[in-house]
């Protein structure tokens, strides 16, 4: 696991949230309030990818120590995994004719030409705000 990947720890019956960062080795320490806690992946410095199966685990005390642990490991990708690469699940969502659905789309209004303006598409629109003081 790299360094500096954030966990976000919440237990049952407490309001304040605990973050931790991972060492170079993985491992993260943090003060637990009560003995029902859940562990929970936030981010990293750098893009993680991350499965909602493996984001969440809950935490148990390891035997005859003082120490706790995750249930199960907090597992995520560096880069988009091979399996979600072709469905959109990584990558900005495409329809049937290969456009990207709710990309911005350049539309150029006719204007008359004795107007001797640029082409529409060249101007930020706006909404003009009127109030009467």
């Amino acid at each position: 696991m790299p360094t500096g990947i954030k966990i976000l720890v919440k237990c049952n019956q407490v309001k304040n949230l605990a973050m931790a960062t991972t060492n170079e080795h993985g491992v993260f320490e943090t003060q637990l309030p009560s003995s029902n806690c859940q562990a929970k992946i936030l981010g990293g410095p750098k893009q993680l990818y991350i499965s909602k199966n493996n984001m969440i685990t809950s935490i148990t005390k390891v035997h005859e120590t003082d120490s706790y642990t995750t249930s199960q490991p907090l597992s995520f990708y560096t880069s988009c995994p091979l399996s979600q690469n072709h469905d959109g699940k990584c990558g900005a969502s495409n329809d049937a004719s290969g456009k990207n659905i709710g990309a911005v789309k350049t539309v150029d209004l006719p204007l008359p030409k004795e107007w001797g303006l640029a082409p529409s598409s060249y101007y930020v629109p706006f909404m003009p705000i009127i109030g009467i003081p």
